[in-house]
């Protein structure tokens, strides 16, 4: 069967989904592709939770981006009567002194992001799940708190379906090829020719553009849920977190139904594709996680009830990628690849999509993140 679009998106999950509901928004004819049906276990974009804030170390690049998506979250909110983002807050902990929170400090005076500079004593009578160390001090952001990925996913492709959109699910793409003025995708049903291509494909990026992939490396993450004891660690109690310790990043959120959530940053091994991930917990992995939690929480932190696997797809910088393909070619807009930290602004990164895939230039400034290789 043959469909004619004038935009075809790859991947439905953060920024493919947000890419299919901002084209959707503006009347154009475009058709939605996924390997499986979203909201998945499969990949990036599942587990109940992710971290959003705008105190944000990784750069003051991103606050453009972080403002933006603010705002469509807050209208997809209200377009669909659901809650998207719980804000409990966030915590950034770390020793005095620690890049991570001069960065995180720095970005929110210049987006006029509310934060605050907490001492242990203070974090514990405010937050009493939280016990920091007596060299640690924290960053708390009130406005942050998690956003719900499965609820997200589908909230945009609802929207979009409502707009008109067209959705392939459990359609692998098998080939495709760059035409004159155009492209042709192929699934096992389906042949799609549209005047434009956005991939958002992840952790299948590299299989899906082979040779002209950007240079990615897939990565595994464990999340962990932990059972809890009394309510401070409900989600008005508790701040979502992000702890640095000895060079290393852990992450965790407050019961938002299933116990505590938590896992490492960039802790996981590596490979090239994401059939090469383990998606088996083994009891060890878990066992130790605990016991790293039990020095933040070191009261009513119970054993792990349950745990899960996700991918990051790394670029080499661990920035985002929005461009055209090879930063030239107009028929192939690419995104995602957000490095483990870009679901709390795909909303933005979707319409920064969907405004290349129109020949427009981006509302939000996305220059740090354009096509950066040879």
């Amino acid at each position: 069967m043959r469909h004619t679009a004038e935009v075809v998106v790859v991947g439905l999950g953060a920024a493919g989904s947000a890419a299919l509901y901002h084209l959707a928004c503006r009347g154009i004819r475009v058709i939605g592709i996924d390997r499986f049906t979203p909201p998945h276990i499969n990949g990036s974009t599942h587990g109940g939770s992710r971290i959003i804030r705008k105190a944000y170390f990784e750069g003051a690049e991103y606050l453009p981006l972080l403002a933006r998506a603010y705002e469509l979250w807050a209208i997809l909110e209200e377009e669909t009567a659901q809650q998207l983002i719980t804000r409990c807050g966030c915590l950034n902990i770390a020793p005095a002194g620690s890049p991570m929170l001069a960065g995180a400090h720095q970005s929110a005076e210049a987006a006029g992001v509310e934060v605050v500079f907490m001492t242990p004593g203070v974090v514990r009578r405010t937050f009493p799940a939280y016990h920091l160390r007596g060299h640690e001090i924290a960053l708390f952001e009130p406005d942050a708190g998690a956003i719900h990925p499965e609820r997200s996913v589908t909230a945009h492709l609802s929207q979009a379906q409502a707009r008109g959109a067209t959705v392939l699910f459990d359609a692998p793409v098998l080939s495709w090829s760059a035409l004159a003025d155009a492209v042709a995708v192929r699934t096992a049903s389906h042949t799609i020719q549209a005047a434009r291509m956005v991939v958002t494909a992840g952790a299948w990026i590299a299989t899906l553009l082979k040779g002209s992939s950007p240079p990615v490396k897939v990565e595994r993450v464990m999340n962990a849920w932990f059972t809890t004891a009394g309510s401070a660690f409900r989600p008005d109690r508790c701040p979502t977190f992000i702890w640095e310790h000895k060079k290393t990043h852990s992450y965790g959120f407050p019961d938002l139904g299933q116990g505590v959530k938590a896992g490492i940053h960039h802790h996981g091994a590596v490979t090239d594709c994401p059939s090469g991930i383990d998606r088996t917990v083994s009891a060890a992995e878990t066992r130790s996680l605990h016991t790293l939690l039990v020095k933040l929480f070191p009261g009513g932190l119970g054993p792990s009830t349950h745990a899960a696997t996700c991918m990051y797809t790394n670029t080499s910088d661990r920035h985002y990628l929005i461009d055209y393909l090879g930063g030239a070619d107009r028929r192939v807009v690419v995104g995602s690849a957000c490095s483990g930290h870009g679901f709390k602004a795909s909303a933005a990164v979707g319409e920064a999509l969907a405004d290349l895939a129109m020949d427009r230039t981006p509302r939000s400034d996305i220059d740090t993140f354009r096509w950066r290789w040879p």
